[in-house]
């Protein structure tokens, strides 16, 4: 059977809300999704790939809206990890389909991933986020979200 997760990334790679900020979060979720295991912030020391696991259909460009060859998207990620800091830099490339520039986290990604040092990650309670939750989550933590709703 597979496990749904979602996701609330900051859409700023680099944010990390107060340790105050992510407990709140945190209590209002556990509030609202009482029948979840795990609610968990996590916050790494570089930023990650928060993918969206079984869910992933495609890549495409932000630019020229062109989907972007699987193998074409792998050798943007791996010029864009860095193995020594063990996190991804978000350096601007130019991408195959059009030569514009873009970093690996302004992709089109059907469905939604991103790229973070922060992370809050719990048992999908069942269906999509409510956008009145997400402005309060947003709120809370003082920064704009990405869901990304993660199958495995």
């Amino acid at each position: 059977m597979s496990e749904h997760y979602v996701q609330l990334v900051p859409v700023d790679a680099h944010f990390i809300p107060s340790l105050a900020a992510q407990q709140a979060v945190v209590a209002l979720l556990r509030e609202l999704w009482p029948q979840v295991g795990e609610i968990d912030c996590e916050v790494a020391e570089q930023v990650v790939y928060r993918d969206c696991g079984e869910n992933f259909e495609r890549v495409g460009c932000p630019h020229c809206g062109a989907e972007l060859d699987i193998a074409a998207w792998h050798a943007l990620m791996d010029a864009d990890y860095c193995e020594q800091s063990g996190g991804f830099a978000l350096a601007s490339q130019t991408l195959p389909c059009c030569a514009a520039v873009a970093t690996v986290n302004e992709l089109d990604y059907a469905w939604p991933q991103a790229f973070s040092r922060f992370a809050v990650i719990a048992q999908a309670p069942g269906g999509l986020l409510e956008p009145a939750l997400l402005t309060q989550l947003e709120a809370l933590l003082g920064c704009p979200l990405r869901v990304v709703y993660r199958m495995c």
